[in-house]
C-alpha cells in the first residue's frame, strides 16, 4: 500500500518539491528481499500469503521522503573562458531521504548521510539543500543571476554543473544501504565523479564502516582475496590478464575502505581514477563474506551469524 503527498517548500526563490512515500506493507518483493539478502542459505524460508509451508510474514514500515531542488543561473561577469564567453551554471539535487525503517532510530543515519553529502552540512536535510542549490560552480567568481534555464553550449556559451544524488541501494531487517553520488562538470574535458555508501545498522543504531566490519590491519591480507576475485570475475589467469580486459591499473591495486553490504557479499568500491583512468569508470569488486571471515571484527562476524 502507497501513500503519496507532494509538498512544496520554498526558500529564497528556491523550491525543494518533497514526494512522500508510506509503505504500510511490504510483502513479496521485501520479504524476498530479507530472505536473500541477510539470511544465510537455508533461513528465512517465504512463507504463501496464507502463511501456508509453515513461514511467517514480516511487516516492514518504511517512510521516506524523496526531495528534489534544482536551480539555472547565468554568471554575470565570469571572463573564465574569454570575455566574449557567456558562462551559465546548473545545480540540482534529488534525495531519497530515511525518517522510518520499522522501529529503529535512523537520527545517526541521517547524520552520516548529511556530512557525505554536504561540504558544510546544516542543522536540516532542507537547509543543506537550499545552500547548495544557492552555492552553484562559479559561485564567489562571478554575480549570480537566476534564468528559467539555459541555453545549448557552444563555443560562445558554457554550461556548468553541480549535481547530487542520494538512494537508498538495499536493505534487509538488520541494515539499509545509501548510495550518495556527486557529478561536477567545470569546463574541463569531461565531468568528475565520486560516490561513497552509507551503510547502517538499523538494530545497533551503528554506521557500518570498513573499520569496524574488518579487524584492524586486515588490509595485507584482503589485497590477494582482491586479487583473487578479480581473476574469477574477469576469467582470467594472471593479473596482466585482468588488465587487458578491464583496463584496471593491477600494479595500483588497493584494499578500498569504500564499501557497502549486499547479502552474502561484501563489495569494494573504487572511483574513477583510484585504479583506473577515467574511461573505465568506477570499479566494484564484490566478494563473498564466506571469503572474507578471517578478517573480519567481532561485530562484522555477528553481523553475518559467523560462529
Amino acid at each position: 500500500m502507497y501513500k503519496f503527498v507532494f509538498i512544496n517548500f520554498r526558500h529564497k526563490n528556491i523550491k525543494i518539491e518533497v514526494m512522500k512515500t508510506i509503505k504500510a506493507l511490504l510483502t513479496i518483493v521485501v520479504i524476498a528481499t530479507m530472505a536473500t539478502a541477510c539470511n544465510k542459505p537455508g533461513k528465512g524460508a517465504i512463507a504463501d500469503s496464507d502463511g501456508a509451508n509453515g513461514g511467517d510474514i514480516s511487516n516492514y514500515e518504511i517512510y521516506e521522503e524523496f526531495k528534489t531542488a534544482s536551480a539555472n543561473y547565468l554568471c554575470e561577469g565570469d571572463t573564465t573562458f574569454g570575455k566574449d564567453v557567456k558562462v551559465y551554471t546548473t545545480a540540482s539535487i534529488s534525495v531519497q531521504w530515511p525518517r522510518r525503517f520499522g522501529d529503529a532510530d535512523v537520527k545517526a543515519l541521517q547524520d552520516t548521510i548529511i556530512a557525505h553529502t554536504f561540504a558544510t552540512p546544516k542543522a536540516s536535510i532542507d537547509s543543506c539543500i537550499v545552500d547548495f542549490i544557492s552555492k552553484p560552480v562559479g559561485y564567489g567568481e562571478s554575480v549570480l543571476r537566476r534564468v528559467d534555464q539555459t541555453p545549448v553550449a557552444s563555443d560562445d556559451v558554457r554550461v556548468l554543473s553541480t549535481n547530487i544524488s542520494v538512494k537508498s541501494v538495499g536493505f534487509c531487517e538488520k541494515y539499509v544501504v545509501f548510495k550518495v553520488e556527486h557529478d561536477q562538470y567545470t569546463g574541463g574535458a569531461h565531468p568528475n565523479y565520486f560516490a561513497s555508501y552509507v551503510n547502517y545498522d538499523l538494530k545497533n543504531k551503528r554506521v557500518l564502516t570498513y573499520a569496524n566490519i574488518f579487524r584492524p590491519g586486515s588490509d595485507d591480507a584482503l589485497l590477494p582475496i582482491l586479487q583473487d576475485a578479480l581473476l574469477q570475475n574477469y576469467y582470467a589467469e594472471s593479473m596482466d590478464e585482468v588488465a587487458q580486459k578491464s583496463g584496471i591499473f593491477v600494479s595500483d591495486l588497493f584494499v578500498s575502505h569504500e564499501v557497502y553490504l549486499t547479502g552474502e557479499e561484501i563489495v569494494f568500491f573504487y572511483n574513477p581514477y583510484d585504479i583506473g583512468p577515467w574511461a573505465i569508470g568506477t570499479v566494484e569488486i564484490p566478494v563473498p563474506v564466506s571469503a572474507l571471515a578471517d578478517c573480519l571484527s567481532d561485530y562484522g562476524k555477528a553481523l553475518y551469524d559467523f560462529e
